[in-house]
C-alpha cells in the first residue's frame, strides 16, 4: 500500500510538472503568435507605403500621402519627410501629418545638416535613429 501511495504521489508530481511546462509552452506560443501578428501588420503597412510610392510620381502628392500612411499604419502621432537642399547643407521639411508638423511646413522649417537635432544627425550620418522620447535623446539637443 505504501508503494502504491508513493507511485501515485510521484505520478502526481510528474503530472504537475508536465502541466506547468505545458502552461509555459502555451504562454510562449501565444507570445510568438502575437509577435507574428505585429510583424504581419508592419509588413502590410510597409507594402501600402511602397505601393503609394510606386504609383505616385509627383512628390507634392506622394510625400503627404506617405506621411499619413506611416502615421496611420505604424501608429505614430507624427511623421515627417525632410529633403536635403542641392548643397546638402539644409534638411527642409517637405511633408508632415500632425498639426505641429503642418505649422512647421507653413513656416518653411529646416535644420542645418549635422548641427541640429535628430534630423540633422541622420542627414549627416546616413544612419537611421529611433528616439522613443526625443526629450531623453542626447542627439536631439546636440
Amino acid at each position: 500500500m505504501v508503494r502504491r501511495t508513493q507511485d501515485l504521489e510521484a505520478s502526481q508530481h510528474e503530472l504537475e510538472a508536465f502541466s506547468t511546462n505545458l502552461a509555459q509552452a502555451n504562454a510562449q506560443l501565444q507570445e510568438t503568435i502575437a509577435q507574428s501578428g505585429r510583424r504581419a501588420r508592419l509588413l502590410e503597412a510597409s507594402a501600402q507605403v511602397a505601393r503609394a510610392a510606386a504609383q505616385l510620381r509627383d512628390p507634392e502628392t506622394l510625400l503627404p500621402q506617405v506621411t499619413q500612411l506611416i502615421s496611420e499604419q505604424f501608429g505614430f502621432y507624427h511623421a515627417g519627410v525632410f529633403l536635403l537642399d542641392a548643397a546638402g547643407a539644409w534638411a527642409t521639411l517637405r511633408a508632415a501629418n500632425s498639426t505641429g508638423g503642418q505649422e512647421m511646413l507653413a513656416h518653411g522649417h529646416q535644420l542645418r545638416v549635422g548641427e541640429q537635432g535628430l534630423v540633422g544627425w541622420v542627414a549627416q550620418s546616413g544612419q537611421p535613429r529611433i528616439a522613443l522620447d526625443v526629450g531623453e535623446d542626447a542627439v536631439h539637443f546636440d
